[in-house]
């Protein structure tokens, strides 16, 4: 049995009844309007779940502010997907290169730095290898002075790597070669320091208390000097230093002239220029210049071509006399040096002579006892003295 509403009254009615026992209304007329409510109900429904969606919906958006929602067409959706996609690669080949460099730099804080990177600044005088890369060099000590003059002159001491090289006279050393300079022969030459400049006439006053020179100005090089002056002068300097000063060797004047490892076979200390490193008879007036005032060579060395003559540690014989004509044709000679004592080697020109006494393989010599007013020196030192 079921109950039925009445339209009439809203009075229940069971179906099996004929009439509304309280109005009347004909049972039969209640079937259609309930199958109709029915109907309303299922329609109501509906409307009420949709209803309830939009309520839901706008309390959704009600709750997360517009500015965090923003509405977003599939298009742009696409894009920002496709953006993200890009920018998050972009992320990972940033963090391959980062990982790249960390081990490069990584590696060469643990010792795989370039040569340049393993000097040590503090220990390099210099570096003229030409076919080494830099190398540590051991820096000279002032310990042993505190005359600002001293410390200077030794800071001024430039280190010459050895090698070898043809000594004496050919190709652009021929014209005007004398005698002496031939035959050329290969030399192998011992590292050493050499002096930045000749020995200044401030220098020399310093170490020996009074000045020799005929054309007195203290930074001008000293002359007028024999070579047993410049052996006082040095053994002098030692006292004071510490140090183990010596005049150089024949062989060592000529490669440090020529350039040493970075020579770039110039006739003159420097240049094919006579006038860009050196003052000679045409350019000097006839007198001593300040040391430096010209150009400097390869190895950073002024004044190697003309201004003053240059005493060196030999003594004077010819290359015949010295090598022997085997040794000159066959193996080189290690650090030679002529056994003369009373006639010592003079090199490099002088503001006196002509341009063709300031070439690199020419050579002059004098007595020990030889004073000039364009004669001075020069001081090395050897790199195990």
């Amino acid at each position: 049995m079921a109950l039925l509403t009445c339209p009439k009254c809203g009075n229940k009615v069971s179906d099996k009844a004929s009439k509304c026992p309280k109005c009347g209304h004909p049972v039969s007329e209640m079937r259609p309007h309930a199958e109709e409510v029915k109907e309303d109900k299922k329609a109501s429904g509906g409307n009420v779940a949709d209803s309830n969606k939009e309520q839901e919906a706008k309390e959704r958006q009600e709750v997360t502010p517009q500015s965090q929602s923003p509405t977003i067409n599939p298009d742009q959706e696409k894009s920002g997907r496709g953006s993200g996609k890009i920018i998050a690669l972009c992320a990972a080949v940033a963090l391959v290169i980062a990982a790249v460099v960390f081990l490069l730099v990584g590696n060469k804080k643990v010792g795989t730095a370039s040569p340049a990177e393993n000097v040590n600044t503090e220990t390099a005088v210099s570096n003229n290898s030409g076919t080494k890369a830099e190398k540590e060099v051991k820096k000279l000590s002032t310990n042993g002075t505190t005359n600002p003059v001293l410390i200077s002159l030794i800071e001024n001491m430039v280190y010459v790597d050895g090698g070898t090289f043809t000594m004496g006279a050919e190709g652009n050393q021929v014209s005007g070669a004398e005698n002496d300079e031939y035959p050329p022969h290969k030399v192998i030459v011992s590292p050493f320091y050499m002096a930045k400049y000749p020995v200044t006439q401030k220098e020399f006053e310093a170490v020996m208390g009074y000045n020799p020179s005929l054309n007195k100005s203290p930074n001008n090089p000293v002359e007028n000097v024999d070579w047993n002056d410049c052996q006082a002068f040095v053994e002098s300097l030692n006292k004071k230093t510490g140090l183990g000063f010596t005049l150089p060797t024949e062989a060592e004047w000529e490669f440090a002239a020529r350039g040493g490892n970075l020579s770039r076979g110039y006739r003159y200390s420097g240049s094919d220029n006579i006038d860009e490193v050196a003052w000679i008879d045409s350019n000097s007036g006839k007198t001593t210049h300040t040391v430096g005032s010209k150009k400097p060579n390869e190895l950073g060395l002024y004044d190697m071509s003309g201004n003053v003559w240059e005493w060196c540690l030999d003594g004077y014989d010819s290359y015949n006399a010295r090598y022997g004509h085997n040794s000159v044709d066959g193996a080189p000679m290690i650090d030679p040096m002529g056994r003369n004592e009373s006639d010592k080697i003079g090199r490099g020109g002088s503001c006196l002579n002509p341009a063709s006494f300031s070439r690199v393989a020419n050579r002059d010599h004098d007595g020990v006892s030889k004073k000039y007013g364009n004669l001075g020196f020069r001081i090395a030192l050897r790199a195990g003295y």
